[in-house]
């Protein structure tokens, strides 16, 4: 059996989705949301929940790699490089982080 997953911008109103293929397909949506669809960052997180007998207990923060100069005909920043640092720091702050 698929685990049952839920999605959404705020931890704490989760949506629920049918499937792991609408899983896919809202997470890309919401990204370009966010994002833009042409290769942007956000730090607004995107909360993803997966439950089932199988899946472990597990916080994943999936961050942007860092990057020196913006992608040309891209919606990143001039200032990616510092933008990604930042969130690489404040997210590998945590003394739960490894």
């Amino acid at each position: 059996a698929e685990p049952r997953a839920r999605v959404g911008e705020n931890a704490s109103a989760l949506q629920p989705v049918a499937s792991l293929a609408e899983l896919k397909a809202t997470i890309l949506a919401m990204t370009n949301a966010v994002a833009g669809v042409n290769a942007g960052i956000s730090p607004a997180p995107l909360y993803v929940e997966l439950a089932g007998p199988r899946c472990p207990e597990l916080t994943l923060v999936d961050l942007p790699g860092l990057v020196k100069n913006p992608l040309p005909g891209s919606d990143q920043p001039a200032d990616i490089e510092a933008r990604t640092l930042e969130l690489v720091q404040l997210y590998g702050a945590s003394p739960m982080s490894i």
